[in-house]
């Protein structure tokens, strides 16, 4: 049995079945042609990047308010000076 079995229906024992999947899995290390996560470490690695796009978020927000706040400041503080300047 080989791997060219997968290139047709084949009916194939559990145990066959078992031993080709080896075979593949042999073959992509082999090749070097899979990335194998944990599913915990995924799942750690999603809760993470939450945390992070929540601080984010969060703090692209209050730089905006920031930026915002000191751009009204600004051009009060614009107008102020150009009245103070015709009296």
């Amino acid at each position: 049995m080989g791997l060219d079995m997968l290139n047709g229906e084949v009916d194939v024992t559990p145990h066959e079945r078992n031993e080709l999947a080896k075979e593949v899995v042999d073959e992509m290390v082999a090749r070097k042609d899979f990335f194998y996560v944990e599913p915990e470490e995924h799942y750690n690695s999603h809760k993470e990047l939450d945390q992070l796009l929540s601080m984010v978020s969060k703090t692209s927000s209050t730089v905006f308010k920031t930026v915002l706040t000191l751009f009204i400041v600004g051009i009060l503080a614009a107008i102020l000076i150009a009245v103070g300047w015709k009296k």
